[in-house]
């Protein structure tokens, strides 16, 4: 008899939650977790079929039975209300994820729009600086080849100066040379005796 009352008042438990779930909004892994308690609870009582008489048996399997079957049609249910919801929230939902795209795409747009300026201005400073470094290139190449010039000039006129300065050196006779400073030296010091005298 206790055995009786034990099962009595799971069944009782279960039916109330099935009828709990279908008046109010439940999700459907809710009735999965209590399709799955059934089932655990009609094993057991499956299990229990040698110590039950087969009357009671019988009013135990129609019950699961018929709450089974209650189950069942509000997990089909569920499911289908889920799909007609899902198409029209996937329908408002994909129009408002378009939408929301095309933003995006817009503000992308229009973030790229402003680097490709900012790109199309720096590119356009270094046009001019390289245009100015290409003139300063073209200015030094200039200076370069004067003073390749000049320094080539110099040199010539280094050797020219040098051939004379040897040209002169093998002409000069360094004893007339002498002779001279010594005759130029006593004739200025005869006239400052003239003089002082």
């Amino acid at each position: 008899m206790a055995a009786t009352t034990a099962w009595d008042s799971e069944y009782t438990r279960l039916s109330r939650r099935a009828t709990e779930m279908r008046t109010t909004a439940v999700t459907l892994s809710d009735l999965q977790g209590l399709k799955q308690e059934l089932s655990v609870f009609n094993e057991g009582t499956l299990k229990a079929t040698n110590t039950t008489p087969t009357a009671e048996m019988a009013r135990r399997k129609s019950m699961l039975d018929s709450l089974t079957r209650q189950l069942d049609e509000m997990l089909r249910s569920s499911a289908s209300s889920m799909k007609r919801g899902n198409t029209s929230s996937n329908v408002s939902q994909k129009m408002s994820d378009n939408s929301d795209l095309v933003m995006m795409q817009r503000q992308a747009m229009s973030q790229q729009n402003e680097q490709l300026l900012e790109l199309s201005s720096g590119l356009e400073t270094l046009k001019l600086q390289s245009m100015r470094i290409g003139e300063e290139a073209d200015m030094h190449a200039s200076l370069l080849d004067n003073i390749e010039g000049n320094v080539t000039g110099l040199d010539e006129e280094m050797g020219a100066n040098l051939e004379r300065a040897r040209f002169l050196n093998d002409k000069t006779n360094y004893n007339q040379l002498y002779f001279w400073i010594a005759v130029l030296s006593g004739i200025l010091i005869l006239q400052i005796m003239l003089k002082v005298s």
